[in-house]
């Protein structure tokens, strides 16, 4: 009887060291700063680009225009076979050197990263769904 008294007095004693901790956790107050409150530091100015000679893509079809350098060109991708999904829309900007690297990985069957930048525009659902379906 008296080693039943005990494991109960242990689990009584556990378990309100287990509040004890739990409240001094979470109901404490925050933690005040100390000292002066800081001042942001500005952050340094990047050099403006100058972008008067870029050229200007524009899709009347999705409303959208985007700005790039002179040396790139646009390629429209849409519909090309080479991704898991298939994009409502799908461009790319590219260089000329780019392209040029591009073939030479082809040729030399090295795999090759997807160079130049893309827009890309994606039904939700179908995007999902194809993407699901090739794992």
């Amino acid at each position: 009887m008296a080693s039943k008294n005990i494991i109960i007095f242990v689990g009584i004693l556990a378990v309100l060291i287990s509040i004890g901790v739990m409240a001094f956790v979470f109901l404490r107050p925050a933690p005040q700063p100390s000292g002066t409150p800081s001042t942001p530091v500005p952050l340094p100015k990047k050099d403006a680009i100058d972008t008067s000679g870029w050229k200007i893509y524009r899709n009347e079809k999705y409303g959208f225009e985007v700005k790039y350098p002179p040396n790139y060109i646009f390629e429209d991708r849409t519909g090309i076979e080479e991704f898991v999904y298939h994009p409502k829309f799908l461009g790319r900007f590219i260089t000329q050197e780019d392209l040029t690297k591009q073939e030479e990985c082809k040729k030399l069957a090295t795999e090759c990263c997807h160079l130049g930048f893309f827009v890309e525009i994606n039904d939700r659902e179908t995007f999902f769904s194809e993407r699901d379906c090739a794992t």
